[in-house]
This record gives structure tokens, sequence and C-alpha cells, in this order.
């Protein structure tokens, strides 16, 4: 007689893997193949298995409740209303935090109402009954994304080393299953993005593209007076100027992805920051007919001669697209207001409109890139949705935080702008700075206005010297990669009173430089085969444009 249980039950185990790899392999909704890993489960290791699965909100879900017996079934289901929470201690939550399996081989009553989570939980968990149980975490990719929970229900059983050892390997592969499937949606989602996005700046390049290009035909046709071209001329720049504030916006959002985002700090006059602004807004609210309305809000005396330290340029495009968009908005006859105010620690700009408003769930997500809240193809206004996370990312590079408030759909809506202000101390420090940097002399600081006196007057001077005509007609070489551009470039510049060399190729300009007389040397610095960079290196090696003047173009 020989006793073969173990041989048996390692046969049965090998078997129940391979059909739980089957059935894992099987599909890639994670949660429908994990609800029939469960069954399978308390068929071989279990009366009762719960699989828990932690989601990247950091929420955990109970995706699976089964029981052996079907007169159970309805006790362990009831188990979902009672799903562990992440910082707990004892049982699942511990498993969870920190990703090693519990085994306890003997449950007993007390040890129950140390896992139970209220007296709800504890009288699910006494109808239950079990007698033993374990817990192994779904690990993958070095984090914790779940755990499984075998239990026995029948007195006198209980686990035992080995079957930790399988359980956790079961785990391991449920886990991989989960963790390949996650990627897998999130690489579809990531295409649907892209194919959206693509959709969309398609259709954001051709709205514009296409009365240019509509314009530029009649023009060269010939049937326009002198009128219809004037509006031509009219609508191309209008369009032009569109199409050039979307590329912007695109290529700020990838400084920004890349982490190349610059910010050229100095102290910056909030209350002309504001003014800019609107005014540059104006013209867009007055076609709409919206009133635009720059304000002290409570406390404001001294934020209109608010000091920050930050970008003037990058702080009138936040409030730029702020207002922008208040507009966009808005309906005819409505308001866009502007109210500032300012602590002893920081300022608030407020862009209250009258609008479209925003619905309570789209408010989380009014800041994030390429979010809108109507992304049809129906949808009545344009855009990528690339403005507000151009505002949030701006703001919070100088120190402050971007906020929306909204009342629901047709009750409007209000951003506020939070900035550090800048102090006294920090204020004299950047002056001192600024003094050292300009060798000794007045402070170059951002907006202001430096003293006439004998030494700037000399500055002054000098630079209407370098003004006063040449006695040569001035010579510029010219580098530029693209072809429409370089002639673009060639006729403005000639235009000016200037001879321009116009050269395609670093190669061509390194060609003509070494014997010709230039005064001026404007590089385009995205250049095939040599960089701008490079060019300039090699130009500066001869010795007769050495400390010739130099302008860098990109796109």
């Amino acid at each position: 007689c020989m006793d073969i249980h173990d041989q048996k039950q390692t046969e049965e185990r090998v078997r129940f893997l391979a059909e739980a790899n089957a059935l894992l392999a099987s599909s890639l909704d994670y949660e429908t193949t994990l609800a029939r890993l469960a069954r399978l489960s308390v068929m071989t290791l279990a009366d009762h298995c719960l699989i828990d699965v932690l989601g990247d909100d950091g929420r955990v879900r109970r995706v699976a409740t089964v029981h052996a017996s079907p007169g159970k079934e309805g006790i362990v289901e009831d188990l979902r209303r009672f799903p562990p929470t992440p910082g707990e201690t004892g049982g699942i939550p511990t498993v969870l935090s920190t990703g090693r399996p519990v085994v306890v081989p003997e449950l007993t009553d007390e040890k129950i109402r140390t896992l139970a989570r209220g007296d709800e939980h504890l009288e699910a968990l006494r109808r239950l009954g079990p007698t033993s149980f374990m817990v192994v975490p779904l690990n993958a990719r070095g984090r914790t994304i779940g755990a499984i929970t075998l239990g026995l229900d029948e007195p006198g059983r209980s686990y035992t080393a080995t079957d930790l050892s399988f359980a956790e390997e079961l785990a391991r592969r449920a886990a991989l299953a989960i963790d390949n499937a996650r990627l897998y949606s999130r690489a579809q989602e990531a295409n649907r993005a892209k194919d959206e996005f693509l959709a969309t700046l398609s259709h954001e390049l051709r709205t514009p593209l296409t009365p240019v290009i509509g314009w530029v035909h009649m023009m060269r046709s010939g049937h326009l007076d002198e009128a219809g071209v004037a509006q031509g001329l009219e609508v191309i720049d209008k369009n032009a100027q569109a199409l050039l504030r979307l590329i912007n916006d695109l290529l700020d959002m990838t400084s920004i992805m890349s982490g190349k985002m610059r910010i050229e700090r100095a102290p910056v006059e909030l209350g002309r920051v504001l003014s800019e602004a609107v005014e540059t807004v104006r013209p867009q609210a007055d076609v709409k007919g919206v009133a635009l309305e720059l304000a002290d809000g409570d406390g404001a005396a001294g934020a209109a001669t608010a000091l920050v330290s930050g970008d003037r340029t990058r702080l009138v495009q936040v409030f730029w697209n702020l207002l922008s968009n208040a507009v966009k908005f808005s309906r005819k006859g409505a308001r866009v207001r502007v109210e500032s105010r300012a602590d002893g620690a920081a300022a608030r700009v407020e862009v209250v409109d009258e609008g479209s408003g925003i619905e309570t769930e789209f408010l989380p997500r009014v800041f994030d890139r390429f979010s809108q809240a109507d992304g049809s193809t129906t949808r009545a206004h344009g855009g990528l949705g690339l403005g507000l996370a151009l505002v949030k990312s701006f703001v919070e590079a100088h120190g402050g935080t971007a906020e929306v408030f909204s009342d629901g759909p047709g009750r409007g809506s209000r951003f506020a702008v939070t900035l550090p202000l800048l102090r006294n101390a920090d204020f004299g420090m950047r002056i001192e700075e600024a003094t050292k940097v300009n060798g000794g002399g007045a402070p170059l600081i951002a907006d202001s206005t430096p003293p006439v006196n004998d030494e700037s007057a000399t500055v002054i001077n000098q630079e209407s010297a370098i003004r006063d005509p040449h006695p040569a007609i001035p010579r510029v070489l010219l580098i530029e990669d693209a072809r429409d551009t370089l002639e673009m470039l060639r006729v403005v510049i000639g235009l000016r009173g200037y001879e321009a060399v116009g050269c395609a190729s670093a190669e061509e300009a390194l060609g003509v430089a070494p014997a010709a007389r230039f005064d001026i040397i404007v590089s385009d610095i995205g250049l095939p085969r040599i960089d701008g960079y490079e060019l300039i290196r090699r130009l500066r090696d001869l010795p007769h444009l050495r400390d010739t003047p130099a302008l860098a173009l990109t796109g």
C-alpha cells in the first residue's frame, strides 16, 4: 500500500495552473477573467474566493466574490459592500499596503472581530463562517495592484505553507495578466486620444487656411477691385494670426511637456499686465458684443501697482487666455469682469464671466491638456483645449495657483489666479543683481525708464550713430532653408534699404561668407545637416565676421 495523496494533489494543481493560464490568456477584459478565475479557484483551492483590485485613483474595487456552495453565494456576495480601504490594518488592507501575503491557519471569533469593519461587516463574516484564510498580493512591476483572498469554511481544514506557495504562483500569473490588460487598454486609449487630437488639429488648421487659400485665389485671378483686395488682405492677416496663435500654443505645450519651458524672471507690475491683456482681447470682445471691465476688488489698492517676480510675456499670455476663453463662451451683451486684490503675501486676480458655465463633473478636468467639455464634431466653439492647460502651467511655474469655479451650465464661471508678491527685500536684491550685471550702471529692470544723465545721453548718442546711414549699403547674410520664407525675408530686408544675400543652407552660407563683406548675419536655427548654432561658430572663425552682429530666428 502506498500513500499517493501528495502526488495526486500536485498533479491536480499542475492541471489547475494550466487551466488558469489558458483562462488568463483568453481575454483582455480582466474583470470578467478574474471572476472566472475566482470560480475556478473554489473548485481546487478554497470554499470561497474574493478578488480586490487597486485602481489608479487609489480606491479598491471588489471585482469577484464566489462561493463553492450555492447556499452561501448570497452571503459572500454581500461582502461586496465592505471593500478594503488602503491604510487600514489587518487582512486585505495589510497585504495591499505591504505587498506581502497573510496566512491565518485557524480563524477564531476573536480574530474575526479584529478583521471586521463595523457591526454589519462582522455579522456578514460570522454568517460566512470561515475557519482559515490566506490573502496573497497581486504584484506587478514592483507594485501591488490588488489581492486574492482564499478561505475555507469547514472545521478541521486549514491552509499550509505549501498552499501559500501555490496561491502566490497563481497570484503572480493573475497580476501579470491584469497588468498586460491595463497596459493594452491604456495604449488603446492613447491611440484614440491621438486620433481625436489629430482630427481636431486638422479641423483647427483647415478652418483658417480655407479663407486664406480662397482669398489668395481670388486676388490672383485679377477680378477683385481695390476694396476687394483690401478685404482679402484683412481676412488673410486675421486668419494667419489665428494660425500663429495655434502653433505657438502647441510649441508652448511641447516645451512644458519636455521640461524645456523657461521663465525669464524680472519684477513685473501686475496692473500693466492686466491692462495689456484686456486691451489685447478688447477687439475680439467688441466684435462679439461683450463688455470688458477691469476693476479693483476689495483691498486692491495695492494690486494695480503690485510687483510680482515673473516673465511678463507669459503672464500676459495667462490673462489673455483667460479673457479670450471668457469672451468665447459669453453671449452677446454679456459682461466679463477682471477683479484684482493684494495682501501682504500674494495677489489674486479673478476673471468672472456670465457665459455658458461648466458642468460640475467637468470642473476637475478644465485645466487638462486637450480637454474640452464638448469634443463632438458639432460643437459650437473651436479650439484644441490648450489655452487653460497653458494657464495652469505658466501660473504654477511662477509659484502660483490657478482655480476654476462655476455653479453649473448657464450660470457663468470664475477663474482665479494667485501669484506671490515680490517682497521689498527681494526687489532690492534683484536691483543689486541687475546693477552688477550692468557693470555698476543703472539697473536693467523691466518696464523702467533710465534717467537721462550724461552717461545715458552718451549711450543714446552711440545708438543714434549706429542707426545713421552707413556710407555703403549695409549687407545682410540671410540663411533660411524654407524657400518661401527666405524670399519673403529677402524682399522685406531689401525694402528697408539693405542688400540681402539669401542662402538656403548652412553650406551655401559658408561658401559665400569668406569672400564677401557682411554687416549683419540673420540665420535660422533649425537648419538641415548643420544647425544655426554650428553655422555661427564657423562664421565666427572668419576674422572679418568675428564681431558682426547676428540675429537668430526660430519657428
